[in-house]
């Protein structure tokens, strides 16, 4: 199975060789073996069949041959909510989908690239600095993609980055401390002094960190920084950090969790920052609607697309709306030869022509609509 990149996707939306089938088959993550993702993946290889047959498509068997290997698997594709199958003369990829998806088999002049968007979209960013006690990492976070940041001279621990003043109180200890029958120096502190002197460590240990991130960032102040880890040492962090758009996730230690965990608790914690970045776009396309500058109309979309004018697409819904050339506005019930699916058409061409693209929850789009787009001009 391929990666998913954006180079991947860029490459989807201009193949040139046609008939070009696209299959996405739905997973379920708890159980990748279940064989219903088998039945439905021979179901929607009879779907593109039946329309490769319908093109009068010669070398049907030879195009889907790739299917065969895919049903012998045992599961389809482990730890992903779906499975995107592209087919093309001379050409065959399969991609994971990191989000859940409907079934769906279209065979056409172009791929249907709409379910892979969420991998690739431009959305709401953030960084999230994972402090955990054995480990501390920064990543950046788009959307619900990862990005581990390598940022020079990040301690990871309190014993690295503050191994020097272990060496000086053991220095310390061996002068002048009593030392027991083990041959270890006895020092004596109060409970409340040692969590004292933990804290201060800790302290010390979150300025060097601090001081890494933010050389890394470049002093970015506007870029939300989420901090995740045990509640006491994401509010010590917080008490120490020169980032003025801090986010406190308390999600436990860190080393306790999965990756998966990890990443869907800091999730639920960064859900005000996406709706605050969601929010300005929103209300720049409320301003913009009737101005000439904006629209939701997919006629309409579909021109500004291909000349280059949509600078914002937002997408609410890739379920795929199929018309006619000579009948753009008029769509049709279901595929027929012929048919372009206008949705589709209209994420590649936008995609092709370097316009950022959002999702967006369709509840934040005019009833119906699939697409949303602020024009260059």
């Amino acid at each position: 199975m391929t990666t998913l990149t954006t180079a991947s996707f860029d490459a989807l939306t201009r193949r040139t060789s046609t008939p070009c089938v696209s299959i996405i088959v739905p997973i379920d993550r708890r159980h990748p073996d279940d064989r219903r993702a088998h039945l439905e993946l021979k179901r929607l290889v009879a779907v593109a069949r039946d329309q490769l047959k319908a093109l009068k498509t010669s070398s049907i068997d030879e195009l889907l041959a790739p299917t065969e290997a895919m049903l012998g698997r045992t599961a389809i594709a482990e730890h992903s909510g779906g499975l995107a199958l592209y087919l093309s003369p001379g050409y065959a990829a399969e991609f994971a989908i990191d989000q859940p998806v409907d079934a769906l088999a279209t065979v056409g002049d172009r791929f249907t690239v709409g379910p892979l968007l969420s991998s690739v979209a431009d959305g709401p960013t953030c960084y999230v600095l994972t402090v955990g006690s054995e480990n501390v990492s920064l990543s950046r976070v788009e959307l619900t993609r990862w990005t581990a940041c390598e940022v020079p001279d990040l301690p990871t621990s309190v014993e690295q980055a503050l191994w020097f003043e272990r060496s000086e109180r053991m220095s310390s200890s061996h002068a002048g401390a009593p030392v027991g029958a083990s041959g270890m120096s006895i020092i004596s502190h109060g409970s409340g002094a040692q969590d004292e002197d933990r804290k201060e460590r800790l302290t010390r240990f979150f300025h060097k960190v601090d001081d890494a991130v933010m050389h890394y960032l470049h002093d970015d102040f506007e870029t939300p920084l989420v901090v995740a880890g045990t509640a006491p040492r994401v509010a010590l962090y917080q008490g120490v950090t020169r980032h003025h758009r801090v986010i406190g996730a308390s999600v436990g230690s860190p080393e306790e969790l999965s990756t998966r965990e990890l990443h869907e608790r800091v999730q639920e914690a960064i859900q005000p920052v996406i709706a605050e970045q969601d929010d300005v776009l929103f209300d720049r396309l409320a301003t913009r609607l009737g101005t000439g500058l904006a629209s939701t109309d997919l006629a309409e979309l579909a021109d500004a697309a291909a000349q280059g004018r949509v600078s914002d697409l937002l997408v609410a819904s890739t379920t795929p709306q199929w018309v006619l050339a000579d009948s753009p506005a008029e769509p049709l019930d279901d595929w027929r030869p012929g048919a372009t699916d206008v949705v589709n058409l209209i994420i590649s061409e936008a995609w092709q022509h370097g316009a950022r693209m959002r999702r967006v929850g369709p509840d934040r789009l005019p009833a119906g609509t699939p697409l949303a787009a602020l024009y260059r001009y």
